[in-house]
C-alpha cells in the first residue's frame, strides 16, 4: 500500500470533501452579493499566497483545503457574477464542477484507449455532437 502525506482515508476525504462542497454552495448562493473583482495588486496576491519556494514538510490538508478556498473565493474575478460584463465566457456550473471532481477521482490518462475506454469513448461522443 502506497503512504503519502498527500493521501487522505475514506473518513478523512469524506469529512474534508462535504465541508468543501458545502463552502462551494454557500459562494455560488451568494456571488451576486460578493465583488465582480477583487480590489488588489499582483503584488498583494504573491503576498498571500507566499512565494518562499516548497514547504520542508506537508501540512494538515483541511487548513490546506480551507486557505486555498479563502484564496480563490476572495481573490478571484468572477466571470459567472451577475454584473461581469468584461468578456464572454461561461459560468461556473454546479455541475461542472462536481463533475470535475468525478474525472479528478479517475484521473483518466487518456493517451490511448486502453488507459482510459470511457473517457476516451465520451470525448469521442461529445467531438460527434
Amino acid at each position: 500500500m502506497r503512504e503519502s502525506p498527500a493521501e487522505l482515508g475514506p473518513e478523512e476525504f469524506r469529512a474534508l470533501g462535504h465541508e468543501l462542497v458545502d463552502r462551494i454552495a454557500d459562494f455560488l448562493g451568494d456571488l451576486r452579493e460578493r465583488p465582480v473583482a477583487p480590489d488588489s495588486t499582483p503584488a498583494r496576491i504573491r503576498s498571500l499566497i507566499g512565494g518562499n519556494g516548497v514547504p520542508d514538510r506537508g501540512e494538515d490538508p483541511g487548513e490546506i483545503l480551507r486557505g486555498a478556498a479563502d484564496l480563490l473565493f476572495e481573490h478571484s474575478t468572477f466571470n459567472g457574477h451577475p454584473r461581469f460584463f468584461g468578456y464572454i465566457t461561461s459560468s461556473a456550473s454546479p455541475i461542472g464542477a462536481l463533475s470535475d471532481l468525478l474525472a479528478a477521482s479517475v484521473n483518466a490518462n487518456c493517451g490511448a484507449w486502453q488507459l482510459s475506454p470511457v473517457a476516451t469513448e465520451i470525448e469521442r461522443q461529445s467531438v460527434r455532437w
